[in-house]
């Protein structure tokens, strides 16, 4: 009895094994991906770049198919809500960035889209989101800290860019630059780590109840929490990548200027006119 019941067990924990393999690698869900096929291999052509690449082109069409009929007179209802949201969305980037936002908002604003796109494509039956893979958020990641160092040197110049790392006083450079590069290079880890691990979690979720729930629509009551958790992460990598490009772009003498206006403002004693009150 107790070798049966010690077998049984050992059946059922080589079988959860199994389990977590197979979601893990989401052969349960995409027969064409367990290595059989001579193109369409986990090795060969990984499925994070094969939904990567549909989506990007699923956006492009879109795109264009939308603003196909863009009027400068009477907009129509679908041209007044991509306006209204392009414009939220470029005042809250400006808001992180300030008067230099136009410059940098195709890029922040294509990031978001891509990756809340990528981030929802778990969602889709018999898919997986290419975010929950390390080296798709990788590749995001570096890729903004790239972009954000050229602009740190357009902006500043080399010898600007440099002065930024060594910080003041300048007695301390020696401590400040190695703590400012190790500060630097933290942020691509942070960004690559988070996003994965959010977008890891909510998937491994859904497959788990697809998967013991079979066709019951059980998944379905995570799934609104599942897009707004998709819409945080990408927003949240979108203001990160902001505050990035306003530190790393920031001029040493913007606040002798402000300071400067300020004063200027006030040299010339503007004189308020005082608003009659009518009668009662």
């Amino acid at each position: 009895m107790q070798n049966e019941a010690a077998q049984a067990a050992e059946t059922a924990a080589h079988g959860g094994h199994d389990v977590i393999e197979q979601i893990e690698t989401g052969s349960w869900l995409h027969p064409l991906f367990t290595g059989e096929h001579p193109v369409i291999n986990p090795h060969v052509f990984p499925e994070a770049v094969l939904i990567s690449l549909v989506m990007a082109a699923v956006i492009i069409v879109a795109v264009m198919l939308l603003t196909r009929g863009i009027t400068h007179r009477v907009p129509s209802k679908t041209q007044a809500a991509l306006e209204l949201i392009v414009v939220g969305l470029q005042n809250f980037i400006g808001g992180l960035i300030g008067p230099d936002a136009p410059r940098y908002f195709p890029v922040i604003g294509t990031v978001f889209l891509y990756i809340l796109v990528l981030n929802l494509c778990g969602l889709i039956p018999g898919w997986k989101s290419p975010t929950s893979n390390i080296n798709v958020t990788i590749g995001f990641a570096l890729s903004v800290f790239v972009y954000v160092q050229y602009h740190g040197i357009r902006v500043n110049g080399v010898g600007g860019y440099l002065k930024h790392f060594a910080g003041e006083p300048a007695w301390l450079a020696p401590l400040n630059f190695p703590l400012h590069i190790i500060g630097e290079l933290a942020r691509p880890l942070s960004l690559s780590l988070r996003l994965f691990g959010n977008i890891f979690g909510e998937d491994f979720v859904l497959a788990i109840l697809i998967f013991l729930m079979g066709f019951l629509p059980v998944q379905a009551l995570i799934m609104p929490l599942a897009i707004f958790t998709s819409f945080v992460q990408a927003l949240v990598f979108s203001i990160l990548a902001s505050v990035y490009i306003a530190t790393a772009t920031v001029h040493e003498d913007h606040g002798h200027e402000h300071e400067h206006g300020h004063d200027h403002g006030h040299s010339h004693g503007v004189v308020e006119t005082p608003v009659p009150v009518p009668p009662v």
